[in-house]
């Protein structure tokens, strides 16, 4: 079924109808070409999904359309994952590597994105309005409620002190940890219904890193395992073993 994103004006629980305006609308009527009678559904990306159906579609000027629908069921926190998890991620060299990151791990439940600066990043700056809008196609992809937060950039320690302030249980992925310390067994060992996944650039976390993770922010440093993995893949290993 098809996903699209209205705004909170844009629905009237009280009369059960919503509208799909601008591109969304353009995107329905005129890509998709539906028509009315046809199904949809929609979220608003702050906690709710509609499913709808659509009962008049209108030109409203040259360029401009809107999709009225008609709320057949509304579905509070729909795909949200039951455990909050935030991904703090090393930048990487090459944008589009990252923007991979944003897209695969929002499909997957990443409810917080925090690109880091740590000692072997090469990159210190994202393009927020570009990420944003990936963010946004990936919850209409997975059908989201929620649109996940998109934290500043900010280092290292300033990454891990935020998140162990708020109590969220730290799990730090390096290739040099034991493989009997595995993100699997960290997850177990924690009772936390809040995780941060902490994951390197290219080059991985210095052992001054690891060390002062540990030592001063209390986090679990766990493998994924033998293999040496890209850290996109590590991203979306240890985002899929958190909540899938």
């Amino acid at each position: 079924m098809e996903c699209f994103i209205v705004t909170p004006e844009d629905i009237d629980l009280s009369r059960r109808e919503l509208s799909l305006q601008g591109d969304e609308a353009r995107h329905a009527a005129r890509s998709l070409r539906m028509r009315v009678g046809e199904s949809f559904m929609a979220t608003d990306l702050c906690g709710s999904c509609y499913l709808a159906t659509i009962n008049r579609i209108d030109d409203v000027g040259k360029h401009d359309i809107v999709v009225r629908a008609t709320i057949d069921d509304v579905l509070p926190e729909h795909s949200e994952p039951t455990i909050s998890v935030e991904l703090i991620q090393g930048i990487l060299n090459q944008p589009s590597k990252f923007e991979e990151i944003i897209e695969r791990c929002t499909e997957i439940g990443i409810c917080v994105f925090t690109p880091m600066v740590s000692e072997r990043v090469e990159r210190d700056n994202v393009k927020r309005d570009r990420l944003e809008k990936l963010l946004r196609s990936s919850c209409k992809q997975a059908h989201r409620a929620r649109m996940p937060l998109l934290q500043r950039t900010q280092s290292f320690d300033e990454a891990l002190e935020a998140a162990n302030r708020a109590g969220k249980v730290i799990i730090l992925l390096h290739e040099g940890a034991e493989l009997s310390k595995s993100i699997r067994s960290a997850l177990g060992a924690s009772s936390g219904s809040q995780l941060a996944l902490v994951i390197g650039p290219e080059g991985g976390f210095s052992e001054a890193e690891v060390k002062r993770a540990v030592s001063k922010f209390g986090a679990f440093v766990a493998s994924l395992g033998p293999r040496r993995l890209r850290a996109e893949t590590a991203a979306f290993t240890a985002s899929a073993i958190a909540l899938v």
